[in-house]
């Protein structure tokens, strides 16, 4: 709705349906205050609301694939954008990977790890949240969630029984527990310094389901970044008294498209390869020999690296250097790689690693580059390995598997780093 010279896209919370969700109180009236500045786009996430049905729940990055989607479907090229709860995490790490598609954000009772630990107190422990989503669901369709999410639309006369009908429209139960985990295990708290765009952290004093501090730890995080605190305590934006927050986002995207700059550093995932015993070969082969050989091989690895959507930096003599703007489709092609190749007879190892990279002409630098080439040496013949990062990015995903490394010292990086095997998944 709306036909203003921004776009606004309107990322969802846990549950969403794009026609029901206008029965809620406060829903419709919100859209129509953010119509009256701009295009606003709404949607449903991959398996809920009127998308179609699916098994388990997409990986981040699958649903940074679907944002692009529907930004391509509806021909804008860059918008501002408005998320609820856990859309909020979604878009974070949407906007460090794709920083040119973003105007601003503007994040409602977000936060960046989707259950307390020690490092991070913010949130409930993950046994205390998986024990309130698990009451959540197995009360799904009676809208008892209204009274910690919207308690202020609660007492409204056939409020609960609304917004039941909405949980019932939006997922199953069983579909939801797979989402409620994703939720849970999720934390893009490493891609927060990344993310360039002006960002505001709008996050209710009383917020019942995400506490405050979270909200403020997020605004302190990003680079970008500050907090204005809501009156109320509810979770929902649209279900308080969200008129603070339009003036707040109207005022920050008043002329905003004419000054932004498109930052040329992002999030990408780093994918290093290289030719097990060159030397030995190329002493077996001679000189011509091998020249053949390493141009069939990068030939191929051009080939594979175009076929899942990635970018081949340069060759590096014995392997290759690439960049994916998502994780799993970097296993994807290392793994692809490992097969190939193997039809010249010789062997490659893979390492992968995500991470702010600096893209400069047809080169690309920064700290991810280096950790990405420090891993490659923790692998041997045929085997991928990546970091931490990598995987929690994939989480949910069923085409890999991953086995722990432990943690180790990477030459010249601070700390150390949990290295993990990655493996196509087998199916049983």
């Amino acid at each position: 709705m709306g036909d203003g010279p921004i776009d606004f896209i309107v990322v969802p919370g846990i549950i969403s349906h794009v026609e029901f969700f206008h029965n809620l109180p406060g829903y419709t009236d919100f859209l129509r205050a953010l119509a009256a500045m701009g295009r606003v786009i709404t949607f449903d996430k991959r398996g809920q609301g009127l998308s179609e049905r699916i098994t388990g729940a997409p990986s981040m990055e699958e649903r940074m694939d679907d944002i692009v989607t529907v930004m391509e479907a509806v021909q804008s090229e860059r918008a501002a954008f408005v998320t609820i709860s856990e859309g909020g995490a979604l878009t974070l790490l949407f906007a460090a990977t794709y920083p040119e598609r973003v105007w601003n954000l503007f994040i409602c009772g977000g936060y960046s790890k989707g259950h307390g630990s020690e490092d991070y107190p913010f949130l409930p422990s993950k046994q205390e949240r998986e024990a309130k989503v698990e009451l959540w669901r197995s009360n799904w369709g009676k809208g008892i969630a209204l009274d910690f999410i919207a308690p202020s639309i609660a007492p409204l006369p056939g409020a609960r029984e609304t917004f039941g009908r909405a949980e019932r429209l939006s997922c199953t139960p069983s579909g939801m527990k797979h989402f409620f985990k994703l939720n849970i295990d999720a934390d893009v708290r490493p891609t927060l310094p990344l993310v360039s765009a002006p960002t505001i952290v709008f996050h209710a004093r009383g917020d019942r389901q995400i506490p405050y501090a979270a909200g403020q730890h997020l605004a302190d995080m990003l680079p970008n970044a500050r907090l204005v605190t809501l009156a109320g305590n509810d979770h929902l934006v649209w279900a308080g008294d969200f008129r603070a927050c339009i003036d707040e986002i109207e005022i920050a995207c008043a002329g905003k498209a004419k000054k932004y700059r498109v930052s040329h550093r992002a999030l990408a995932t780093v994918l290093f390869t290289d030719i097990v015993d060159s030397t030995a070969h190329l002493a077996r082969q001679g000189d011509e020999q091998w020249r053949d050989i390493l141009s069939r091989h990068n030939d191929r690895a051009s080939q594979l690296v175009s076929h899942f959507h990635g970018t081949l930096i340069k060759s590096t003599g014995d392997g290759l250097l690439a960049t994916f703007d998502g994780p799993g489709r970097g296993i994807q092609c290392a793994a692809a790689l490992v097969d190939e190749i193997k039809s010249l007879g010789i062997t490659i190892r893979a390492a992968l690693h995500t991470g702010e990279v600096e893209y400069i002409d047809d080169d690309v630098s920064g700290l991810a580059v280096h950790v990405a080439a420090r891993i490659l040496s923790h692998a041997g013949g045929d085997e991928i390995v990546v970091s931490r990062l990598v995987t929690d990015l994939v989480a949910g995903s069923s085409l890999f598997q991953f086995q722990e490394m432990g943690r180790h010292s990477l030459k010249g990086i601070p700390g150390d780093i949990e290295l993990f095997k990655a493996n196509a998944a087998t199916s049983e």
